[in-house]
């Protein structure tokens, strides 16, 4: 992003879980990074080992990562179709093929649970401007108490708590409705400021909204993805010709 960035270029950011935290250390590296709006879907930004999953997952991922391979490498030794029918079981369509992928986020998992831990004010603060916060009412990777901490540290910050029941894993089933949601949020945003923005910047903003929608409802209904993608893309274009 540094060898390619323009300073004219405008970023809208969207992070889920850590990729919350690793929206806070692009900021906090690159503070010349003309970033936007940063929203934050479900952020895991401080004290995960200590969270209620944490605390379950923390010994597994960090002491007995290797033992937990063991029945993902059993896994992969089945028959492709079977090994995708069991899948399809227990995680509702989601098919994880090859061993090395496992491997490598149960690595990541034990890692996060050991960096992880306090929460980069420094960093929020210099941007709180630019950020949008969104946490879960039954996140058990970033519980409630979370929220009100945040938000009594932070005042003036945009915080907001879920009302609509979404899962910290709303990829897997709610996809297209949180995509919606973000869509909305940023074009109020754009809406607000758009006046005071380049016409490129606006178009590239609402060009990711439409891309970033057609992502999330791939991966939620991919049976439906065409139909209503269209449909996304009429409304956006819609928008577009408002905005500009």
């Amino acid at each position: 992003m540094k060898k390619k960035k323009k300073t004219e270029t405008g970023l809208v950011l969207v992070g889920h879980s850590i990729g919350c935290y690793i929206i806070l250390e692009m900021m906090k590296r690159d503070p010349e990074l003309k970033v936007l709006k940063a929203v934050m879907l479900f952020p895991t930004i401080e004290r995960m080992a200590q969270t209620p999953q944490g605390k379950v997952m923390t010994p597994v991922l960090c002491q007995m990562r290797y033992l937990a391979y063991l029945p993902v490498f059993l896994l992969s030794l089945l028959p492709g179709r079977l090994r995708a029918f069991l899948i399809q079981l227990a995680f509702s369509g989601l098919l994880v093929n090859y061993f090395p992928f496992a491997a490598n986020s149960m690595y990541l998992g034990g890692q996060e649970m050991k960096k992880v831990v306090e929460r980069d004010n420094l960093t929020i603060k210099k941007n709180l401007d630019k950020l949008i916060f969104y946490y879960g009412a039954t996140d058990h990777w970033c519980p409630v108490s979370f929220f009100h901490d945040i938000k009594q540290d932070f005042p003036h910050g945009d915080f907001r708590l879920c009302e609509r029941g979404f899962r910290h894993a709303f990829v897997l089933d709610a996809g297209q409705e949180v995509a919606s949601m973000v869509v909305e949020w940023l074009l109020k945003e754009l809406r607000r400021c758009h006046r005071k923005l380049p016409d490129q910047t606006t178009r590239s903003d609402l060009f990711f909204c439409l891309r970033f929608s057609q992502i999330y409802r791939r991966r939620s209904k991919p049976k439906t993805v065409t139909t209503r993608s269209n449909k996304g893309a009429l409304m956006l274009t819609g928008a577009l010709r408002y905005l500009i």
